[in-house]
């Protein structure tokens, strides 16, 4: 039987990623100014389980996979979707701002390309999408600044960090095309389970990452439950759903407008700068992003909104 959650409106999902993926960074950067970096991971793992356990209560229908394989491949998503980057992006926001990280979460098509074509053989790799990888380095080369003297700088590790979760962001995106069958894991119990798992595996880590004193506020507060209830959880169905209908290539292009919205809110909210090279090394990596994923293939599905692989009658 179909799950019922919201998989019939596939392009308002498709809006959404884009909304949470710009904002995450940040309700992360504000949720660690009163907790640590892995605090925060914690919490919205636990948070965003929550959230789709609750949806779950009222709207969705959870099919559990009879195979052992599916539940490994369930347990290597939750690390690979959540646990991972989440650690990456969370260690990085301490040592960079969050327009930068927002910049960095737009190489997550390239990545997710990289890993569909060349790494699982799930997608063919066109001339043009070749261009796209090659601008997509320029890109990163431009943000990261090599050519700037002195020694090797905290933002430096910072950028390593995001350019490794949105890595992992791509395996996850692909690993599901690849080896989860939607016949057996519908999207809103993929990301349900998914999501659930992740959660305990942060359960199983608290004394390690979770007991350290928190310094909480209003602002810390909310920054965590919509970086946990949205970010961790209701994204993480959208992006699934998704992934099912439109393909895992332009899911991850949901990331197209996240720098901009990143870096216009480290502006006006948090007071940020943001330097030339940064600027011009987004813009590049938008650029390339286009050869990656043409626009016109999302206007396409955005106008025909395609029924998702993961919905049956």
């Amino acid at each position: 039987m179909a799950d019922r959650p919201g998989t019939r409106w596939i392009g308002p999902q498709f809006a959404g990623l884009s909304l949470a993926g710009g904002s995450g960074y940040l309700f992360m950067t504000i949720a660690l100014t009163g907790m640590s970096f892995t605090q925060v991971v914690w919490t919205r793992a636990i948070l965003g389980a929550a959230a789709l356990l609750c949806a779950a209560v009222f709207s969705i229908r959870i099919r559990l996979p009879c195979r052992a394989a599916a539940w490994v491949h369930l347990t290597v998503l939750a690390i690979t979707n959540l646990v991972m980057p989440y650690l990456l992006l969370s260690w990085a926001q301490q040592y960079i701002t969050s327009s930068l990280a927002s910049v960095y979460n737009a190489t997550t098509p390239i990545m997710t390309v990289i890993w569909a074509a060349l790494i699982f053989g799930i997608e063919r790799l066109r001339i043009i999408q070749v261009v796209g990888l090659m601008l997509g380095i320029v890109g990163v080369s431009v943000i990261m600044a090599p050519w700037q003297s002195g020694d090797v700088r905290a933002d430096f590790w910072g950028s390593a960090a995001c350019l490794l979760a949105t890595a992992s962001f791509g395996f996850s995106f692909a690993y599901i095309r690849k080896f989860v069958q939607p016949e057996e894991l519908p999207g809103a119990s993929l990301s349900v389970l998914m999501t659930c798992i992740a959660a305990v595996i942060m359960l199983v880590l608290t004394p390690v990452v979770a007991l350290s004193p928190v310094q909480l506020d209003w602002a810390v507060v909310t920054a965590i439950i919509v970086l946990g209830v949205f970010g961790s959880g209701l994204a993480v169905l959208w992006s699934l759903n998704v992934i099912r209908g439109w393909g895992a290539s332009v899911a991850s292009s949901s990331l197209y407008l996240a720098p901009v919205i990143g870096i216009v809110l480290g502006v006006l909210v948090l007071g940020e700068t943001i330097s030339w090279n940064q600027l011009t090394g987004a813009a590049i990596t938008l650029l390339a992003l286009v050869f990656i994923q043409p626009a016109g293939v999302i206007r396409l599905r955005l106008l025909t909104n395609r029924k998702p692989l993961s919905e049956t009658d």
